[in-house]
């Protein structure tokens, strides 16, 4: 049986990086997309064929460019043979609180491209693969309560690009099923950079955690199992959900101030 091909953008290091080494250890073929982080992609892809029977490779491309988008594409498939699985890991994020009237045009445009129209231009050339495949998976990544449109103070471009990507992920659920193509959405919660790339590990726990949250930190392992889980055959009824991953840890209103 032919493996499935997945595409992970953003993944040369953090979640992007988890979600593939997690999707190899389950058999699938792993293509790392990268924009500027070439030696931590190189490192990935080797650490990965050394350690699992799939095929992995890196590929360079500005997801934001839709010629970019279409080269990676193309080179792909004539690399590996298809694209069955899309997970649209990469959007840039910037850590300087700004409210909406402070943010460049530049910071913008960056945020929309890189979280937003980034995902049309995926979606625009893989899709009609999974159409012709009648089969496929896409994944996007959300934030907390993404679903109910929160306002969210200094992020407001961030979640506005996000929640964009929300509903495109909802409404492609619906006019594509009929493919047997599902789409879904996961939200992390507030997990921390040097935590995105780890397994869960049960035993962080501290006196800082409320009553109603779970009380331990938040791991890159706690995302990627649902996405791989999302991946799978045995998750074909899913379809156009948002599923958060946060433990009850809020962290729209824990950076309201």
């Amino acid at each position: 049986m032919k493996r499935k091909v997945a595409l992970i953008t953003g993944s040369a290091k953090g979640l992007g990086k988890k979600t593939a080494f997690d999707l190899a250890e389950a058999g699938i073929d792993v293509v790392i997309n990268y924009k500027t982080s070439k030696d931590a992609a190189q490192y990935t892809v080797e650490k990965i064929n050394t350690l699992y029977d799939v095929n992995a490779i890196a590929v360079q491309a500005d997801v934001s460019d839709p010629n970019e988008v279409d080269r990676m594409v193309q080179y792909i498939m004539s690399t590996m043979g298809s694209i069955d699985i899309l997970i649209h890991n990469a959007g840039p994020f910037i850590a300087e609180k700004l409210k909406i009237t402070d943010i460049s045009f530049e910071q913008w445009d960056l945020m929309i491209n890189g979280n937003f129209k980034s995902f049309f231009n995926l979606v625009k050339c893989i899709v009609p693969i999974m159409r012709n495949n009648a089969w496929g998976r896409v994944i996007t990544i959300g934030f907390d309560q993404v679903h109910t449109f929160p306002a969210w103070t200094y992020r407001g471009v961030y979640a506005a690009a996000k929640t964009g990507t929300m509903s495109l992920t909802k409404t492609l659920a619906k006019e594509e099923a009929s493919y047997n193509i599902t789409f879904n959405a996961v939200s992390p919660g507030d997990i921390s950079e040097q935590n995105k790339d780890k397994d869960i590990n049960y035993e962080t726990t501290n006196g800082n955690f409320k009553q109603h949250e779970i009380q331990r930190e938040e791991y890159g392992e706690d995302i990627s199992r649902v996405i791989k889980f999302l991946c799978e055959e045995d998750s074909g009824y899913i379809t156009g959900a948002i599923i958060p991953i946060t433990g009850n840890h809020n962290i729209v209103n824990k950076h309201d101030n």
